[in-house]
C-alpha cells in the first residue's frame, strides 16, 4: 500500500514452527536485521507492539477440519507488526 509492506510476527513463526502452510520463519528480535540485509537503506522500519484479541469472532471455518490438530488460540498473544516502508530505489 503507497510503499509500505506489513509483517505481523508472532512468537509462533519461529524457524522452529515453519512448515509447508506457513514456510517462512525468523526469530522476532532478528527480522529487523534480516529486512536491512536484504533492502539496506532503502527501506524503513517501525515495529508496533500489539496484543491480538479475538473474543467474540465467531470462526467461518473449522481449522481443525482443515488442518490436522490445528490450535488457533490467539487471545493475549503478543504480535509484532512491522510497517516496512520503501524510501527509494
Amino acid at each position: 500500500i503507497n510503499g509500505y509492506l506489513f509483517v505481523e510476527l508472532t512468537n509462533l513463526h519461529t524457524v522452529q514452527t515453519s512448515g509447508s502452510m506457513d514456510p517462512f520463519g525468523v526469530e522476532i528480535p532478528y527480522f529487523p536485521y534480516l529486512v536491512v540485509e536484504w533492502f539496506g537503506s532503502k527501506v524503513s522500519i517501525q515495529i508496533i507492539k500489539n496484543v491480538k484479541s479475538n473474543k467474540n469472532r465467531e470462526r467461518k471455518v473449522d481449522m481443525n477440519k482443515v488442518i490436522k490438530g490445528a490450535s488457533f488460540v490467539a487471545e493475549g498473544l503478543i504480535s509484532y507488526v512491522f510497517a516496512i516502508k520503501k524510501l527509494h530505489d
